[in-house]
């Protein structure tokens, strides 16, 4: 591969726009202009010739040492020129970046992301021969990429770890992800940040378990990426229950069995009542409840559409009251 080594003007260069690398600010950006004002660019950038640009040249790697030029007013700067194809110097780009130390974790995702990208799901076997990365580190950081921006901003400011990120990945219906990541954002002086192992708790918490099923779990359930068995692997999860991490799908799931079969089931039986409601439902909404459990029901109550068992959503003991109005 051809090059050539000289000094450019920074007039006649322009950064890679395709540069997942975002921020050039703080003390190491500080320390490396102070630098470069004493000593000047020690180790030269990399460019290519480009045609048809605003400038001659385009920077393939060390865009840092090229803003820190600026910043102190230089008028030139070393350079190696290389003869490279649109694709040889964005791979160039890419890895060139991932091998130094400066480079933030969020940023180091999105280079990951841009690089499979543009080789497809097979380019993290390809990258991590190139790098040394495993494939599973970069799809499991490609992954992450996938949450709310608010949440990788709160990553990119170091408020909240990589792990709290894995955590709320397993977590794919969207209400229940905003929500702990309300929890998760919220400033607390008096209980302090919410720690990885805490999350984690909190996520199987308010994952009901599988065999509280009502509904035939297999083999709709068996390899669902919701099902915390299949997470086991994904997420290098020990000592989790089989658990179902939407519990939006499984309520639904547990509505429509009990609606296609409410007159097979125990609580039809048991207290002759003419449907159900599910606890989270009718909080707030009657203002009274009627426990028939303990006494026998009026003939009234035994046609009235009110007359229901009330069930807890997640499969768990019913509560034995009948709501009435």
């Amino acid at each position: 591969m051809n090059k050539i080594f000289k000094e450019i003007a920074l007039r006649e260069i322009s950064p890679n726009p395709h540069n997942p690398r975002k921020g050039f600010d703080g003390p190491k950006f500080d320390e490396l202009t102070k630098s470069v004002r004493e000593k000047g660019v020690i180790e030269p950038i990399i460019v290519r010739q480009i045609e048809g640009k605003k400038t001659p040249y385009e920077i393939v790697a060390g865009e840092r040492r090229y803003k820190a030029a600026q910043t102190v007013g230089l008028e030139t700067i070393p350079a190696l020129i290389r003869e490279l194809s649109d694709d040889e110097a964005f791979d160039f780009m890419i890895v060139e970046n991932l091998q130094r130390q400066d480079l933030t974790e969020l940023e180091e995702a999105e280079s990951f992301k841009a690089y499979l990208g543009k080789h497809g799901a097979g380019g993290a076997v390809e990258l991590g021969d190139r790098t040394g990365i495993r494939p599973t580190y970069i799809r499991r950081r490609v992954a992450v990429l996938e949450l709310p921006t608010r949440v990788l901003e709160a990553w990119r400011k170091g408020t909240i770890g990589y792990g709290h990120l894995e955590q709320l990945l397993r977590v794919r219906e969207k209400g229940a992800q905003d929500e702990l990541i309300a929890d998760l954002l919220r400033k607390d002086s008096f209980s302090g940040p919410v720690t990885v192992r805490e999350l984690r708790e909190d996520i199987d918490e308010m994952a009901p378990r599988l065999k509280q099923a009502l509904f035939e779990t297999w083999p709709i359930c068996s390899n669902c990426v919701n099902n915390s068995k299949i997470q086991k692997s994904l997420f290098d999860i020990d000592g989790v229950k089989d658990s179902c991490l939407n519990p939006k799908c499984f309520k639904q799931k547990q509505n429509d069995w009990l609606i296609a079969n409410w007159n097979i089931t125990e609580y039809h039986k048991n207290f002759k009542t003419n449907g159900f409601r599910f606890l989270d439902g009718v909080r707030g909404k009657y203002s009274e409840f009627y426990d028939y459990s303990s006494t026998k029901p009026g003939k009234k109550c035994l046609t009235c559409d009110k007359f229901v068992t009330i069930l807890r959503p997640d499969g768990g003991s019913p509560c034995r009251e009948s709501v009435s109005r």
